[in-house]
């Protein structure tokens, strides 16, 4: 091993969040990061071999041209010619995904599945439990991930068997919303490193040894960074320490009128003697409120809780139907923009034999911009772009010749080229003088027909009105917003607070919010905006400034493919207004009650006090009597034996 030995590895080029190949090349995700962490640690070298499928990638590694496959699940058949680690890297259980308007299979799932077609991966080891389990389902195979997809989103399939952490990361982070799970199958992916049989020994052992040196909690940690439901979960399942959902403030607040009356009771039973009555009467008393208070207490802190899970399933869900439309309303300008530009002879004139294109000039930009408004109501202008991010031509002649540098929007182009479409959000940067940056763009490639080469991309320039109607559609009460973000946290829709923004300085009074807005707060991004930007998806119903500086309860998600975020927010005080009422009133009357019934202890107290003083002086004045008649008794005993003494005296005499 110090010789640092190099094993050659294949890997699934399009499967996330575990591992695909990434815009620049790159092996990306859990698996990369597991594979780094074990390299770093035993000194094994990993070199990835790059392919464009599994299918491609179990062909190089059975015909040896590689080492290793860095994640593969063992089936008896691949046990022939692959050699697993005894340690496993995730297991992971695997779900059916469907279309959001179609309905879930109900009842015994074979039945339901019976004559259904279910897609899969070519290749997968799911594969052959789906035709054994389900045998009346149609399974359909795929070459890849996105393939079986995008084939479920256009109705083209029932179902897609994927594994629940690829199924969470496509529909969350890639911007398949308009897929949802459905069934989770009883199939569980045990996922391993495979090698050749000949592979030595202690290669096998080292593997095992360092695999097992990584915590769980270290697998966790990879886990939640890629996947696109990780954030979302915790927040859902993450266990509250039992004080901490105790209202602590009220439990303080009744100790100390505890202590106060208890105090108030030993100093009346030191100094007043109220010894029979009054001091259990006000122990039992104060002890009995201060059980009530803390009844209400604790359950006016469980009906907020309750109140936020509300709160955060109206934001999710604003959130999703938001998302939902943007998705629908963007593939519908995309299927018009790809008819137009590959299915009409809108640009036929300008494509050579040989595959280039001729750029348009002046006037035929112009007439081909009056053709494009014409099919496509939505488009506002159009660019021409090559390979190399040089704009051909422009419905703007001043963008001709123009060359695009910001590595963002570069890399949006170098997707369009190899998906076949990709879209650009607005940006506000310095360098971008022209402004031809700062609006949404569809892009699609331009593919000829003759030869099926693609020598540029179609930019639709899109006119932001629809877009910015459908998140207005999504604002919550009177103070709630939807509103887009891009990836250099800028506002790119419209602002519900737009004239509160300029009155308190936040925007300038000439300017729109659109682009001109950041989502931040004191020079920090707003936490919705920095988890919307990191690609993660949850919400927050505690409360967090947001760029107004007002405490607002929020959701969020990113979509790579629309290359947007989505926030969703509302006022805190305006979304806990009713609960807050409600606490105030359920105060109120408790702390009422309360009052009027130590009214009524004290008053019987003192009643008993004085009820005792009297008694105390009748018993005294008793007292005094009946002294005064055994005074009296005692004198008249005396003078009658005196006066006896007297006649006893007067006989003998």
């Amino acid at each position: 091993m110090q010789k640092r030995p190099v094993l050659r590895f294949v890997y699934d080029p399009d499967w996330p969040p575990f591992e695909w190949r990434s815009d620049i090349g790159r092996h990306t995700g859990m698996i990369a990061d597991i594979l780094k962490i074990v390299g770093q640690k035993s000194g094994i070298v990993f070199l990835p071999v790059p392919t464009t499928s599994w299918s491609e990638s179990i062909g190089l590694f059975k015909t040896k041209q590689v080492q290793m496959i860095s994640a593969v699940t063992p089936t008896e058949a691949r046990k022939k010619f692959i050699r697993f680690t005894h340690r496993s890297l995730f297991k992971i259980r695997t779900v059916l995904l469907k279309r959001f308007d179609r309905p879930t299979p109900e009842g015994d799932l074979p039945d339901a599945l019976r004559g259904k077609t279910v897609g899969v991966v070519k290749g997968y080891a799911i594969v052959s439990y789906l035709k054994r389990r389900y045998p009346q389902a149609i399974v359909i195979e795929f070459p890849t991930v996105t393939d079986g997809l995008d084939h479920l989103r256009r109705g083209e399939i029932d179902y897609f068997a994927e594994n629940d952490a690829t199924a969470g990361y496509f529909i969350h982070r890639r911007g398949y919303g308009d897929l949802e799970k459905s069934v989770t199958l009883d199939y569980l992916i045990d996922l391993r490193i495979g090698l050749q049989p000949e592979t030595p020994e202690i290669v096998f052992s080292i593997l095992d040894k360092t695999l097992a040196s990584i915590s769980p909690d270290r697998f966790e940690a990879i886990y939640d960074k890629w996947s696109g439901e990780g954030n979302m979960r915790n927040l859902q399942t993450k266990s509250t320490p039992f004080l901490k959902t105790l209202p602590l403030d009220s439990i303080a607040i009744v100790i100390g009128l505890v202590l106060l009356v208890v105090l108030a009771g030993w100093y009346h039973y030191r100094e007043m003697g109220a010894r029979f009555f009054g001091m259990p009467l006000g122990i039992a008393a104060t002890l009995l409120f201060a059980v009530a208070l803390l009844v209400t207490a604790t359950s006016l802190h469980n009906s907020g809780s309750e109140r936020k899970k509300e709160i955060a399933h109206s934001l999710k869900t604003v959130l999703d139907v938001t998302h939902r439309s943007l998705i629908e309303w963007f593939a519908t300008q995309r299927h018009h923009l790809n008819h137009l530009v590959n299915q009409t002879p809108f640009l036929a004139d300008f494509l050579q034999k040989d595959g280039t294109i001729v750029p348009p000039d002046a006037e035929a930009s112009r007439h081909l911009y009056l053709e494009l408004k014409r099919r496509i109501r939505e488009a506002d202008g159009f660019l021409i772009i090559d390979r190399n991010g040089t704009i051909l031509s422009a419905s703007e002649p001043a963008l001709r010749g123009k060359h695009i540098t910001f590595p963002p929007v570069r890399r949006q182009i170098a997707h369009a080229f190899k998906e076949g479409y990709a879209h650009i959000s607005p940006v506000r940067i310095e360098k971008d003088r022209m402004g031809h940056l700062r609006h949404y763009y569809l892009l699609m490639r331009i593919v000829d027909p003759r030869t099926g080469r693609a020598p540029a991309l179609f930019a639709m320039r899109i006119d932001p009105a629809p877009l910015f109607n459908i998140v207005h559609q999504g604002r919550m009460g009177k103070s709630g917003e939807t509103y887009l973000i891009n990836d250099q946290m800028q506002m790119i829709s419209r602002s519900r607070f737009e004239r509160a923004l300029k009155e308190n300085g936040l925007l300038p009074v000439n300017a729109s919010s659109f682009l001109n807005l950041s989502i931040t707060h004191r020079g920090r991004p707003t936490k919705a905006a920095e988890e919307a930007v990191g690609g993660r998806y949850g919400t927050d119903v505690e409360g967090y400034p947001n760029y107004r500086g007002t405490p607002v309860l929020g959701a969020w998600r990113w979509d790579e493919i629309l290359d947007l975020g989505v926030i969703v927010e509302i006022d805190k005080a305006e979304a806990m207004d009713s609960f807050r009422k409600l606490k105030e009133t359920i105060y109120g009357v408790v702390f009422g009650i309360m009052a009027l019934s130590l009214v009524l202890v004290f008053f019987m107290i003192w009643y008993a006090r004085h009820t005792h003083r009297l008694l105390e002086r009748q018993k005294s004045a008793y007292r005094q009597k009946c002294e005064e008649l055994d005074t009296l008794a005692t004198t008249f005993d005396q003078a009658v034996q005196e006066r006896i003494a007297n006649i006893a005296k007067e006989k003998n005499s």
